[in-house]
């Protein structure tokens, strides 16, 4: 049903990618569209199908990259990873749903937030989330062979305490209850880091992709720093300590105004892609982005996903192009993508449109 991959293209399409990461430098910028559920519409399937067939993602994914010319880079995830494992309920899509929901929180109670307890690596392995984990990490080494590599998904410390306490009595919370939130978010690094490191010792390594809190609408920057920043790196240290890495993706996902450049000392790797998403309403200003994180990691492009559903082809080939001129020569490295995941229902010509963009302006000079 799927295209067979060719050993020379896959090469050429890992290899430019993880240029960067070697020290190296590509032919051209690599093109790295957030092409996941739109994968699955594209090729006549629903969102349910593509995210409970871990496998049929994977196809869709690869499949989509070879369509388009893109990077192949099969990272099959969904944001409300970890929600059933803890008793939780979840929603998969259905109609013009976008991705699964989380439709009921893990603790009734702030009583059951205290007393719960973070599951260990066997738990976790045979929790649904893993073992849909491990079925897309598996099919995607079946089909890339030698040129796969492993990730794993904790998320986000902060939101997994919203997963475990609901989303509106996390924020709460931080104002009410700061002593109590602190407790639950060292129980949040526990869980991430034992994430990162089953699967790290299943492969040998594991691409750390991993979120960062919401901020500009709910917490201060004093908030961000005191219930976020420290968290996050103790659990990327840790992590990397019992074998995960060295690829980390950290996602600065929606409006991160107030906060981005607190980022700036988060751990950084040889093989780490920092990627900033939105400036209030619009994509955060890639310049700003190369003056606080260029010297020292690869940077992820940020073009619009309403642009991506919205747009016309040209509107989002000449946005791409304006975004590829200005980070081309970031010193670190610089990938061309979109602030999220495309809309699942945005036309497959936009996303043409993206990749060509960047093949007819990201060509690099040779050293």
């Amino acid at each position: 049903m799927f295209a067979h991959i060719f050993e020379e293209k896959l090469q050429e399409h890992i290899g430019r990618s993880t240029a960067f990461f070697r020290g190296e430098v590509p032919d051209r910028i690599p093109a790295a569209p957030m092409c996941m559920g739109q994968a699955a519409i594209m090729h006549g399937y629903t969102l349910y199908d593509f995210y409970t067939k871990p496998e049929l993602g994977i196809d869709c994914i690869i499949n989509a990259g070879q369509i388009f010319d893109a990077e192949i880079l099969p990272m099959w995830i969904y944001a409300t990873y970890w929600v059933e494992d803890y008793g939780g309920k979840l929603k998969m899509p259905v109609g013009r749903m976008a991705a699964p929901a989380m439709v009921e929180p893990a603790c009734k109670t702030l009583e059951d937030a205290e007393n719960l307890e973070v599951l260990d690596l066997k738990e976790l392995d045979k929790g649904p989330t893993m073992q849909r984990h491990w079925r897309a990490l598996e099919h995607a080494k079946k089909i890339m062979g030698p040129y796969f590599s492993p990730w794993s998904f904790p998320y986000e410390v902060f939101v997994q305490v919203a997963y475990w306490v609901g989303p509106e009595r996390a924020v709460l919370l931080v104002k009410k209850d700061p002593k109590l939130m602190h407790r639950l978010l060292k129980k949040a690094v526990e869980h991430c880091v034992n994430v990162n490191t089953l699967v790290a010792e299943k492969y040998g390594s594991s691409f750390i992709i991993c979120s960062s809190l919401l901020t500009s609408n709910t917490l201060s920057r004093d908030q961000c720093i005191e219930f976020n920043m420290g968290y996050l790196s103790d659990m990327i240290n840790k992590s990397l300590k019992n074998g995960a890495g060295p690829g980390i993706f950290y996602h600065l996902c929606g409006d991160h105004r107030i906060d981005y450049d607190l980022h700036k000392d988060v751990p950084i790797t040889p093989a780490t892609i920092m990627h900033v998403a939105y400036d209030g309403k619009d994509p955060m200003d890639i310049n700003k982005v190369m003056d606080v994180f260029g010297d020292k990691c690869v940077i992820l492009g940020n073009t619009d996903t309403a642009l991506m559903q919205l747009g016309t082809p040209a509107e989002v080939y000449d946005n791409v192009k304006a975004q590829v001129l200005a980070a081309k020569e970031s010193p670190k490295g610089f990938m061309a993508g979109n602030a999220c995941e495309i809309p699942p229902f945005a036309p497959p010509a936009n996303t043409y449109a993206f990749v060509q963009a960047v093949k007819d302006f990201g060509q690099l000079p040779k050293a």
